[in-house]
């Protein structure tokens, strides 16, 4: 959610997620959890509608990002088994 924010914490988060080293792992349903606390956030009037929703694109960018490099890594594992 930081991250995405584009707050201080979430800067800090950019650096370490960077580290091609660090293995990530999320629950299967992070990206409805993210929309929902979005919501949440504008409800309770502590982020603005625009500033979620770019946010929200943010995020639907960065799924379709993974789920092309699931596509990639898909394909040369059955290239590679033939």
């Amino acid at each position: 959610m930081e991250l995405l924010l584009g707050t201080e914490r979430g800067r800090l988060v950019a650096v370490r997620i960077a580290d091609p080293e660090l293995s990530i792992h999320a629950p299967d349903l992070v990206d409805v959890e993210v929309v929902q606390a979005l919501l949440r956030y504008v409800q309770e009037g502590d982020r603005d509608r625009q500033t979620a929703e770019i946010a929200m694109d943010d995020l639907r960018y960065s799924v379709s990002l993974v789920i092309v490099s699931m596509i990639s890594a898909t394909n040369r594992l059955s290239n590679s088994t033939g």
